[in-house]
């Protein structure tokens, strides 16, 4: 009997102790749940407009908008210096012009082959680069990133 009033006592110790762990700090009633998402405060700052003074903002498209990257590889040489292979399609309807720029940049030295594409509609090519560092090297790097670009080219 005084087993049972004793569980008892401690059941209820740990039921007010644990009473509190649930506290709402968040300032809504437990009977209302949660505000709704527009209820909530928004902190707002005192805000002045911003004169761009006649420049206009916005986003060139790229060159190579037109070319897709259909298939690339990484390879050597066989003096060991590195090279990457891709093909290009052109996927617009008229023939389009750009130039491609792979970078390879090692612990900070970046590596740079520039190559003009002009492809008639639907057509692919395999260009192939070929850098000044080795393989060996760009493994070695503690830092290093492999990445093409596109630049304009004048005329088609």
């Amino acid at each position: 009997m005084q087993r049972r009033e004793l569980l008892r006592s401690l059941a209820a110790l740990g039921a007010a102790g644990l009473a509190g762990c649930g506290r709402n700090e968040e300032g809504w009633s437990r009977r209302q749940g949660p505000p709704e998402p527009g209820d909530y405060p928004t902190p707002t700052a005192e805000s002045t407009p911003v004169d761009p003074g006649g420049i206009t903002v916005g986003t060139t498209p790229s060159p190579g908008r037109w070319f897709a990257f259909r298939e690339t590889s990484y390879g050597e040489t066989e003096d060991g210096y590195m090279t990457v292979t891709t093909t290009l399609e052109n996927t617009d309807a008229e023939r389009r012009a750009a130039v491609l720029v792979y970078e390879i940049t090692a612990d900070g030295t970046t590596y740079a082959r520039r190559r003009t594409v002009r492809l008639d509609p639907g057509e692919r090519v395999t260009y192939e680069f070929v850098f000044d560092v080795t393989r060996d090297e760009y493994l070695a790097a503690d830092s290093r990133s492999i990445s093409p670009r596109w630049e304009s080219v004048d005329g088609p």
